[in-house]
């Protein structure tokens, strides 16, 4: 060996991180001839050699290493992997060989396990721009976008002209809700890349989330041009269709999305919302039994084992219903409670513990219990015949639209509770309307967007004949005080009505007004089903349960809905508000 070979001997071993040569010399010739059957493109051959070396050697971490490089090769990863461990469980620095580790824990989509080894190897040689690359892919699939974000851009530094790191970096900036630089780095991506279709559809999903529709959609056609059958760019595509409102378009592509890909979950929530607010509720009550998988929809199911209602008779059976998600959900669903009660001999609810008093004054002949973990053991009675959640109602009691009962109100308020701030409140504002107000979401998700500054309600606030109370929740009244020393206008804000403490009382306050007037949120639920005339002001391509293209509610025939044109454009709502307001108070006159 001259002094040539030996060094490349050196240098190789030093990456492998350890293994030295076989002590058994028909074993070291075995393991040269494999490694050359190997690099002849022979790995089945190699694996063979690979193999026999390690029945006598079982602890050479190079032929560990080289065995599991060859069954990644031959697509038996699992085999891969266990080499592969066992290796650098022997030589944790072999570079290569944690390298190869973390390449087959990602191709199986084990990104948590593909972190560790990828990590070691950025430890060991840091300026190694491929690891860096891989764990910015392995963290933004995992969701960690801010871990992706800082060893793409670590890829970047070193290679600016790196199209694919700069698509994923464009992708995880996109996760960071960071759209207007992931714009510019997604379309730096398509310099280099023109025809990329999977960075042509993260592009128009940042463009769709900064509201410029139109151009988003252009975009995606371009990518589900490019690239037929990405199911998730017809997924992307769907949902830009979606919020300019082309509904019937974006079925169509969430089906095909489905169709190449059926185990998206997203893309299978986002068909259900496009089906239900389109009005093909058959089809799209059947999607709403999978939110139980959906991403963010971490609503726990509740213990009962008795079987789940599919639509069977009821007449002698007790069914049981539970409620789910939040207070506005479980008064929607309530207006389904009746039809049960005609046909089943016994119905029994579990709700929210705020909801008893209401769901006792409005349903006496049901049976309603708080919800309690564990159950109340009344509720485990194997006797019950049915069980179900009060979302999955509608499959059996609203599968078409004239399924939706004209009923203005199911929700009974304590009359004593409503008289009595009627009384108030009327006095207080001279007999003037009393019209309650609410502007602010507390949903986690959608809130900002549905939310509408204190301060654009001005002109509303304003208007002459009305008496104006507050029915946000929650702690406000700094904002009111601060708000009346800016406009010299009052909302008033009665301290004795807590909505998140007593909804007994705050439906009796509901009840008390002549009209409500509110974004989004569980208050016009209240309202809705308390039947009390309400204007829910709704943020463009809004939630399913409002549909499309129209200014009523089939939930709530007490509701009026104005709804913006643009997202984040209050203005046109507002001046309609205000507009039908006026009429309405000239009229009362």
């Amino acid at each position: 060996m001259n002094r040539q070979e030996r060094r490349r001997q050196k240098k190789l071993q030093e990456r492998r991180g350890g293994g030295g040569p076989l002590k058994d010399d028909a074993a070291q010739n075995t393991f040269q001839q494999a490694m050359g059957v190997h690099q002849q493109g022979d790995v089945a051959g190699a694996l063979a050699l690979y193999r026999s070396i390690l029945d006598s050697n079982p602890q050479h971490a190079d032929t560990l290493a080289l065995a599991g490089m060859a069954c990644c090769q031959i697509d038996d990863l699992d085999g891969g992997i266990d080499y592969l461990q066992q290796s650098v469980a022997i030589a944790p620095n072999n570079l290569d060989a944690q390298f190869n580790l973390g390449q087959a824990f990602e191709a199986m989509e084990r990104f948590e396990d593909a972190i560790k080894p990828y990590l070691k190897v950025a430890e060991l040689e840091p300026g190694n721009v491929d690891v860096h690359f891989h764990l910015g892919t392995v963290y933004h699939s995992l969701e960690q976008d801010e871990e992706a974000a800082q060893h793409l851009r670590q890829v970047i530094a070193a290679m600016p002209d790196h199209a694919d790191a700069l698509s994923n970096l464009g992708a995880a900036l996109k996760g960071l809700d960071e759209f207007d630089e992931a714009e510019q780095v997604l379309r730096k991506a398509l310099a280099l890349k023109k025809n990329d279709g999977v960075t042509l559809s993260n592009l128009g999903t940042v463009l769709k989330e900064l509201n410029r529709l139109d151009e988003a959609s252009e975009i995606h056609q371009r990518a589900v041009t490019l690239l037929p059958d990405y199911a998730e760019g017809h997924g992307n595509f769907g949902n830009t269709l979606s919020q300019q409102g082309l509904l019937e378009k974006a079925i169509e592509h969430f089906e095909r999305a489905l169709t190449l890909n059926p185990d998206i979950i997203e893309i299978r929530s986002n068909y259900c919302f496009a089906l239900l607010k389109s009005g093909r509720f058959k089809k799209g009550w059947q999607a709403y039994s999978t939110r139980w998988q959906w991403k963010g929809f971490d609503h726990p199911t509740r213990p009962f084992e008795n079987p789940h209602w599919q639509g069977e008779p009821l007449q002698g059976k007790t069914i049981l219903v539970w409620g789910e998600q939040g207070i506005g959900d479980e008064l929607m669903f309530a207006s389904m409670f009746s039809d049960l009660l005609k046909q089943a001999d016994t119905v029994i609810v579990e709700t929210d513990p705020r909801l008893v008093p209401l769901f006792q004054r409005s349903f006496p002949t049901m049976t309603t219990v708080a919800r309690d973990n564990p159950p109340d053991p009344t509720l485990l009675d194997k006797k019950i015949d049915y069980q179900i959640p009060s979302g999955e109602l509608g499959k059996y009691l609203r599968a078409d639209r004239a399924d939706f009962p004209k009923q203005a109100g199911y929700i009974k308020a304590d009359d004593h509770d409503t008289e009595r701030l009627r009384e108030t409140y009327k006095k207080l504002g001279n007999d003037a309307a009393v019209i309650g107000v609410s502007w602010r979401s507390g949903n986690d998700v959608v809130g900002e967007k549905r939310s509408a500054a204190l301060q654009l309600w001005g002109p509303i606030l304003a208007t002459s004949g009305c008496f104006f109370v507050n029915l946000q929740y929650g702690n406000v009244k700094p904002f009111l005080e601060e708000f009346k020393k800016e406009t010299d206008i009052e909302v008033y804000c009665d301290d004795d009505v807590d909505p998140l403490k007593n909804m007994d009382l705050f439906s009796a306050q509901i009840a008390a007004m002549d009209l409500v007037i509110s974004i989004d949120n569980s208050t016009v639920h209240s309202a809705g089903s308390l039947g009390v005339p309400v204007w829910t002001l709704l943020a463009a391509a809004p939630d399913w349960r409002w549909g499309q293209d129209q200014d009523s509610s089939y939930w709530y025939p007490n509701m009026k809905l104005f709804c913006q044109e643009t997202l984040g454009e209050w203005s046109s709502v507002f001046d309609a508000a205000e507009v039908a307001l006026e009429n309405l108070i000239n009229q009362a006159n």
